[in-house]
């Protein structure tokens, strides 16, 4: 199982995983329009 933690801001947010008992940064990412889709991105191995 996962679990996906998020902590955010008006501005930005930090995300992290916790999988089989390891913990995982996500990263920090900034909520603009411009910022998201390139984010996301970098999860798409996941779809």
């Amino acid at each position: 199982m996962r679990i996906v933690g998020l902590v955010g801001s008006h501005s930005a947010v930090e995300i992290a995983d916790l999988e089989a008992g390891v913990l995982h940064a996500g990263g920090h990412v900034g909520l603009r329009r411009d910022e998201l889709p390139r984010f996301s991105a970098r999860f798409s191995q996941y779809r």
